[in-house]
């Protein structure tokens, strides 16, 4: 249970600013509720009242004893010390032999995703040395791990690395930042649209509904064309958005019957379908070389100019390479 008394409860504008505690008497952990037009409080562990209500933008800090917290950085404790006893050790601690003893030249490491950030922050953190101060990756591979892991502070959470200005993926973080959440797609389709002219003009003066620039420019301009392609289900709003600004569509879901809405919708736009692009992740499943290439050759003749391959979730390590590579030597085979 949640103790009150041992509770603070801090604000601030800036990340840089002194924390100013909130006095007791304007706060509750309690859920409020406005009935017959008076507020009404019920208690509660998970809900948070303040009198007057939140400063939009502001930083609030609710500090608290808990029970049961999780011990961080086990993790890669782990990683290291499996990985440094399979590459340098004949036995274990408790006299099991190492099955790969004298058999492991080198060490390379590869994560997709969170798997990549994983490893991203594995690294930076100093743990690619073991015990004896043995190196443990000989090289790491981070394939879509632009994040890092908020873990070596206090609060750290798995999976998550939020900070003041990033990481706002979350109804109550728009809230927090007097941000509304229901419009974070037209936001988003706005900033491509600043992007755009940022990327493309020396300077730039915009006002829009979300932003506001006067005179902006980078110091150097992209000498190519920066592409811009949006990820998302096949809902009608997003397809529209897509058309609106985007250069290619990244679908979530077999494309086959999208697509004939979204060419819809880049005619209505005034954009000519045959200069956008479309990618679809083709799972190397079961069925081999015929059943990948008949796949393939369906999407092509629905309009997707682009494959990337990918192994199906129950083949993992290195037969999971070896599908990928079987699978991109077949299709290379038949369309060269």
């Amino acid at each position: 249970m949640l103790d009150r008394s041992t509770a603070t409860l801090t604000m601030r504008q800036y990340e840089r600013d002194p924390r100013v505690p909130l006095p007791d008497a304007e706060w509750e952990l309690a859920k409020a509720e406005v009935k017959d037009g008076e507020v009404v409080l019920t208690p509660s562990n998970i809900d948070l009242y303040i009198k007057g209500g939140f400063k939009p933008g502001w930083i609030y800090e609710f500090i608290y004893e808990t029970e049961g917290s999780r011990v961080m950085y086990l993790g890669f404790l782990g990683i290291r010390d499996l990985l440094s006893l399979l590459r340098y050790e004949t036995h274990d601690a408790a006299g099991n032999p190492s099955p790969l003893a004298g058999h492991v030249e080198k060490v390379y490491g590869i994560g997709a995703s969170l798997s990549g950030r994983v490893i991203r922050e594995y690294v930076y953190e100093g743990w690619n040395v073991d015990a004896a101060g043995r190196r443990v990756f000989d090289a790491v591979h981070t394939h879509t791990g632009s994040g890092r892991l908020f873990q070596n502070l206090r609060f750290a959470q798995v999976g998550r690395y939020p900070r003041q200005h990033e990481e706002h993926q979350w109804p109550a973080e728009y809230e927090a930042l007097g941000q509304d959440f229901k419009t974070r797609g037209r936001r988003l389709e706005e900033q491509i649209v600043v992007l755009r002219r940022l990327w493309t003009e020396p300077f730039v003066t915009f006002e829009g509904r979300f932003h506001t620039l006067s005179g902006v420019g980078l110091n150097q301009l992209p000498q190519q064309p920066v592409q811009i392609w949006i990820g998302c289900a096949p809902e009608e709003p997003l397809l529209r958005r897509v058309a609106r600004v985007a250069d290619g569509w990244l679908p979530q879901v077999d494309p086959t019957e999208p697509l004939v809405r979204l060419r819809g919708d880049l005619a209505e736009a005034g954009r000519d379908p045959a200069r956008f692009g479309v990618t679809w992740r083709l799972v190397a499943g079961p069925g081999g070389p015929e059943s990948w290439g008949e796949t393939v050759r369906q999407l092509e003749s629905v309009g997707v100019r682009d494959v990337t391959i990918g192994a199906p979730p129950d083949v993992t390590g290195a037969q999971s390479l070896q599908r990928i590579i079987e699978a991109r030597q077949a299709l290379a085979a038949a369309w060269y």
